[in-house]
């Protein structure tokens, strides 16, 4: 197999989870003993709770109510924050954080590599030895 035919089967096989995942969890959503209408509104009236529900797509079934989700999510509408009532939307909460998340991770990644790389020489150098033991040990434990 190539490595494309590699690459582009684990891509779908990802996609092919990432979508059993997602359908899992809306599943889940449906067997909460409340109605989420009710957690979400909990002071609103009956017709409030009924737009909200309309509004999710809670009144689609299980299956409309994930391809509504989905067609939203691929589009870029990653819906509200409700407990701030529903004013806030998940995007501007995602934008704000992304940069200090790739900071974050970008200084993570240059102290693992920091450490990694003296250790994986020393460990190299010392092959079978007392320190490749430790080393070993220690990281793969």
């Amino acid at each position: 197999m190539s490595k494309i035919g590699f690459w582009l089967q684990r891509i779908a096989q990802l996609l092919i989870v990432l979508l059993l995942v997602t359908f899992g969890v809306s599943l889940l959503l449906r067997l909460i003993p409340v109605d989420l209408a009710t957690i979400l509104l909990p002071v609103g009236t009956e017709t409030e709770r009924d737009i909200l529900r309309n509004e999710l797509g809670f009144n689609k079934g299980p299956i409309g109510y994930y391809l509504q989700w989905l067609g939203n999510f691929v589009q870029g509408d990653f819906g509200k924050i409700y407990f701030s009532g529903g004013t806030e939307e998940v995007s501007d909460h995602l934008k704000n954080a992304m940069p200090r998340s790739l900071l974050l991770m970008t200084y993570t990644q240059v102290l693992a590599l920091a450490i990694a790389i003296p250790l994986g020489v020393l460990s190299a150098y010392r092959a079978g030895r007392r320190a490749d033991k430790i080393i070993s040990n220690t990281l793969f434990a």
